[in-house]
């Protein structure tokens, strides 16, 4: 981790504080790619970290890439593949490779009758079962050594069992298939296999959701579609919508192989598989061994039977209470791999893969996931849920895991994933890794230590019964300053190295410890000599959003409204603060409110904070003529960027603000003649972000020659546009400073 402490000046000397330091986790150092073993033939669960098995209702990818047959405008002969010697027919897509899809027949049939026929396209939705007698006028190629074929296409037209295109899966599998496909709700004319409708039909597949388009040829063109004369309409991208892709099933024995050979002239190429239970592959892991509080925890499970689609990231949410039989299980694609609601907002799409049913798919111990927030039951809770890319999430509190649950009702029997379930999603690393993590791309987990937790409790997460242990723990930090020589010259940067286990709350994402964050709880800072800060001010400090009227916006800094008043928009729409408190290391304020506002406000007004006395021991009369003359610079440094990041003015008032307006005290004839200048701009046009000189000569001349000794001062910050205001902490920073000496630099005048 690097953590790079964005500017916080409140010193007396300028410098610019940069720290670096922390630690990179370890994570998974590669994602397991096919490690093919072929020139031309690879299989998707050719992989040698599972040593080439195959398990359960996954489907396995065939690929053929071979320059002799890869021409897509010009007829080829379809590659001669087999599984365990029988034909597996091959397509072949616009990319001049050649596609075939297979998975064990009895597996897909359990898996599909784990879906709801109320809601297609969901869970582990194979599509539609039909014979490999019908498939060959359905799909216009033969199929005949299979044991049938799933495809997409799923018929609604009602009636007899008979009058029904194709089947559903069963809960043994054994079964043969007997659902004819043929053309029922698919016309397709007499000749050129063209599809002249598709009514009645919707597309169903949800185990098979990015593969390669087939090569469809031009209208007129000679060239089969798919090479192979797939049904469809040539010229027309979607009409094999029906049809592609379809998954040829095999009775495939289990702890047996798998032999797929590419039989090329010239030798045969073979890939074997191994298909059986695979839980000796599957584990769990964290990122590491220790948690600061409100860390992010990263898990990464790693199995190939929950990879079931090749050709995309699979996801899969668990109901982690193994007390809870409602909701214990796992539940497929109730979020895809963006966490847009795939399952979950269709009616009945979130389909409960019980225990019972996971060992009828050949699970051992693995396929659940088991989550202990709170082993030592502490007063507090170790772990929590929170939202993120991969799913969507909503918890009513958020120290308190039991309170989260997806956010559609949209399960089989009522909401499994409900409050109580402790829903927790793992999305898959790349297509075809086999490896799951609870992290989405910007490096936000799934799980989270909370707030309060206590040092030494912990919590348990079981995959595969093999629990791993989230510890609290806390460190201790160090800094450390390099000098780059011997000695450290005038002006001369020099660097500090800041190492902090406790801030490094992400150990897969450089953290910054901006000043602007407000989850950062401790900003590092430098401190010299009697800075004036926003925590000079006392319990009488007021602070509140408002608006300002065009009156006090000036046009340079050192503009005074003295001798005009300055008008405020009041009333119900201000924004109090219902806590201001500053840091009492860094100085740092911290802006709460409990509720958000439909108004808008351009401006931040910070009341009663001191006396002019107070500012003037930090900074000092920078002018040539001064008694006392500060040889150096006055600075003003703000960091406002929590709640705008465009441009703002900064005045100091001399005078606390009505109900309606800001009074002037006084209507002298002439601004030079003006006591008691009630607004003073300091800085315009500066960024949020900003270090402003106040070397300007009329600043030093309202501050030093024309203000009332301990006249309490407040400061207003407008914004050129509108202020951000919501229920977020907002951190702010106004801190003013000098740089410089007095008279020869032995003695300060002010004691």
């Amino acid at each position: 981790m690097n953590n790079e402490i964005k500017r916080k000046i409140t010193s007396l000397t300028l410098m610019t504080i940069m720290l670096a330091g922390g630690m990179i986790a370890a994570v998974p150092s590669m994602v397991p790619a096919a490690h093919a073993a072929n020139a031309n033939l690879f299989v998707s669960a050719e992989n040698s970290q599972f040593s080439n098995y195959m398990s359960g209702p996954q489907v396995i990818e065939v690929v053929v890439i071979d320059s002799d047959v890869n021409d897509t405008d010009e007829a080829k002969g379809e590659p001669d593949v087999t599984i365990n010697g029988k034909k597996l027919r091959m397509a072949q897509a616009v990319d001049g490779n050649w596609y075939g899809y297979f998975a064990d027949k009895t597996m897909a049939m359990i898996a599909d009758s784990t879906t709801s026929s109320n809601a297609r396209g969901n869970g582990l939705d194979f599509g539609t079962f039909c014979t490999a007698a019908s498939a060959l006028t359905y799909l216009g190629v033969s199929v005949s050594d299979t044991s049938g074929v799933a495809v997409p296409h799923y018929n609604s037209t009602t009636g007899s069992a008979a009058g029904l295109f194709g089947q559903n899966g069963t809960a043994t599998g054994t079964e043969t298939i007997t659902g004819s496909c043929s053309t029922k709700g698919v016309s397709i004319g007499a000749t050129g296999n063209a599809v002249t409708s598709m009514a009645n039909g919707t597309d169903a597949m949800e185990v098979l959701r990015e593969v390669k388009q087939l090569n469809i040829p031009a209208v007129g063109s000679a060239i089969n579609i798919g090479q192979i004369g797939i049904n469809g309409t040539k010229g027309v991208s979607t009409s094999t919508a029906a049809f592609w892709p379809f998954i040829q099933l095999y009775s495939l024995t289990v702890s047996g192989n798998v032999v797929i050979q590419y039989n090329k002239g010239g030798g045969t190429q073979t890939t074997t598989l191994t298909f059986d239970t695979a839980e000796q592959f599957a584990k769990a892991a964290l990122d590491r061994s220790v948690y600061t509080t409100s860390s992010q925890v990263h898990l990464t499970v790693t199995d190939l039977w929950l990879n079931i689609d090749p050709t995309d990231e699979d996801s899969w949410t668990f109901g982690t209470q193994e007390s809870n039989s409602t909701s214990f299980g796992s539940y497929y694609q109730v979020f895809d791999e963006n966490g847009a609601g795939n399952g979950d907002l269709v009616t009945n799409g979130v389909n409960q893969l019980s225990k019972s049913t996971l060992q009828t798919m050949m699970t051992e111990t693995n396929g659940l996931l088991r989550v202990d927030a709170n082993t030592q039951s502490a007063t507090n809770p170790v772990l929590t849920l929170q939202d993120n890319g991969d799913s969507n999430l909503s918890c009513s509190s958020v120290n308190s895991a039991t309170t989260c649950l997806t956010t559609g009702a949209n399960s089989v029997a009522g909401n499994e994933l409900d409050k109580g379930s402790v829903p927790v999603t793992v999305t898959e690393y790349g297509p075809n890794s086999g490896i799951f993590a609870t992290y989405d791309e910007t490096d936000t987990s799934a799980l989270i230590i909370t707030s309060n937790a206590a040092r030494g409790t912990s919590a348990t997460l079981d995959y595969n019964e093999h629990p791993v242990t989230v510890l609290v723990g806390f460190g201790f930090a160090t800094i450390d300053i390099a000098p780059t020589d011997v000695e450290w010259n005038s002006g001369e940067e020099i660097p500090l190295t800041l190492v902090d286990s406790d801030a490094n709350r992400n150990s897969r994402a450089d953290e910054d410890l901006d000043v602007n964050n407000p989850s950062v709880g401790l900003i590092p800072a430098l401190k010299t000599g009697d800075p004036f800060t926003l925590g000079d001010g006392g319990s009488t400090t007021d602070v509140m959003f408002t608006n300002t009227g065009s009156s006090l916006i000036g046009s340079s800094a050192g503009t005074s409204l003295g001798a005009r008043d300055a008008i405020f928009t009041f009333g119900a729409a201000n924004r109090t603060a219902t806590d201001w408190s500053v840091q009492s290391f860094s100085q740092r304020a911290i802006f709460t409110n409990a509720t958000t506002s439909t108004s808008t406000f351009n401006a931040l007004l910070i009341q009663n904070v001191t006396t002019i006395d107070e500012l003037k021991l930090s900074i000092g009369d920078s002018r040539s003529a001064a008694t006392n003359r500060l040889h150096g610079l006055n600075l003003l440094n703000l960091d406002v960027s929590s709640i705008t990041s465009g441009k703002v003015d900064v005045y100091l008032l001399n005078s606390t603000v009505t109900a309606t307006s800001l009074k002037k005290i006084s209507s002298p004839a002439t601004a030079v003649a003006t006591p008691n200048h009630i607004a003073i701009l300091l800085a315009n046009d500066v960024n949020a972000k900003s270090l402003t000189s106040l070397n300007v000569t009329a600043i030093n001349t309202h501050l030093f020659d024309e203000q009332t000794a301990a006249k309490t001062i407040s400061f207003i910050i407008v914004a050129n546009s509108t202020f951000t205001e919501d229920t977020a902490n907002d951190p702010i920073v106004l801190d003013f400073f000098s740089y410089g000496f007095y008279d020869d630099g032995y003695k300060h005048p002010k004691g």
